[in-house]
């Protein structure tokens, strides 16, 4: 593999633990340490159709997003993005930020590179 187009091992990992929320951690959330706070939400699962979504739910915005990228990628021939350029579609979001104070996010799209650590479980228990 060339390494110049190598996802970044954080991405990875941040990946796993997303992708586990859905598979093997079935009603954890992910939970994000970043520079603004902590945040806590469900990984959103791309659909294979837009058929029968609203165009405000998580998950059509994450199609909407993937097809950006798509696009982007396309336009410039990128084949791959590499390292930590990406990011983590979540829903039903909540951001605790170190000054008490807590935000709620129906859909937020989060970028690799604003991700410091990263968890699974229930960030509220």
């Amino acid at each position: 593999m060339n390494k110049v187009n190598m996802p970044s091992l954080k991405r990875t990992l941040v990946n796993s633990v997303a992708y586990g929320t859905l598979k093997h951690y079935k009603g954890n959330e992910v939970i994000l340490l970043t520079p603004a706070g902590i945040l806590s939400g469900e990984f959103v699962e791309c659909p294979e159709s837009a058929a029968g979504l609203k165009s405000e739910s998580a998950e059509f915005q994450t199609m909407m997003l993937l097809e950006l990228s798509t696009q982007y990628k396309d336009e410039h021939q990128i084949q791959k993005v590499d390292g930590n350029d990406g990011f983590l579609p979540l829903k039903n979001v909540i951001l605790h930020c170190s000054n008490d104070r807590i935000y709620k996010f129906p859909y937020l799209t989060v970028f690799y590179d604003q991700i410091i650590a990263v968890a699974q479980g229930n960030f509220n228990d």
